[in-house]
């Protein structure tokens, strides 16, 4: 038997055969190796529960659990630590529920929200700090290592709010226009934001290196010149007071 075969019957015993392996080791083997073989596929659904807890709480025992068995038997760890498997697991909720995006979307939200936790710690802005004097027309705003941003079609986060504090969660809604999340860690806690595609578009700006001169100057040009720089500065009070600014260049 090739090295090749070898691995393929072992990856076979660990996922959906038992007994591959019962042949090649003595009878008094066979115990540990189906211990080895339930254990593997336990604690890789014990992660999953864990990173995707309010996905599991929507879906329910049945789906959920057939879905992560889907996943097990389709992708292997990769990683040399636990807490990265499951990246992988949004794309196969969504072609598992295509009709359903906020299936998806609650699983993304639970995976970003982990990373954020899992995340480099950083330092933020101050209010107080903005009071000291500032190049604005130079100034470039860094926002905090943790700091995502994904686009949503449905009220994803109102649902997982709901079901955080064990409240009925409220019915699906579908967005008419572009909205997003953004997720960050604050201190030790992991926060989330719904947020409409103005500030989607700014926060892109200044993640893809704009200053805040440039900032004002693109949504001056979406707003006219007194509004865009009004949001401009909205945005960026907010920023600063939810924790999401590491430091003005």
């Amino acid at each position: 038997m090739s090295l090749l075969d070898m691995q393929r019957q072992f990856r076979s015993f660990l996922l959906d055969d038992p007994n591959v392996l019962n042949r090649y080791v003595s009878a008094d083997a066979i115990p540990g190796l189906a211990v080895y073989h339930y254990a593997y596929r336990a604690q890789l659904e014990e992660c999953m529960r864990e990173t995707f807890e309010r996905t599991w709480a929507w879906l329910g025992d049945d789906d959920f659990h057939d879905a992560i068995h889907r996943y097990i038997e389709n992708h292997s760890p990769t990683s040399w630590t636990i807490s990265d498997y499951g990246d992988h697991f949004v794309n196969m909720l969504d072609t598992l529920h295509p009709d359903s995006p906020e299936v998806g979307e609650l699983a993304l939200l639970d995976w970003t929200l982990r990373r954020a936790f899992d995340g480099p710690d950083g330092a933020v802005v101050t209010t107080a700090a903005m009071a000291e004097a500032i190049d604005w027309d130079h100034a470039k705003i860094r926002f905090v290592p943790t700091l995502r941003m994904f686009a949503v079609r449905s009220n994803c986060g109102a649902l997982w709010s709901a079901m955080a504090s064990e409240k009925v969660p409220p019915v699906v809604e579908y967005f008419a226009d572009a909205a997003a999340i953004r997720v960050w860690r604050d201190g030790h806690s992991c926060r989330f934001q719904t947020i409409d595609e103005l500030e989607m578009l700014a926060v892109n700006y200044i993640a893809n290196g704009a200053s805040f001169a440039e900032l004002c100057g693109n949504l001056a040009h979406l707003l006219g010149d007194e509004h865009g720089t009004s949001a401009a500065g909205e945005f960026l009070a907010a920023w600063v007071g939810e924790g999401l600014v590491a430091a003005i260049d």
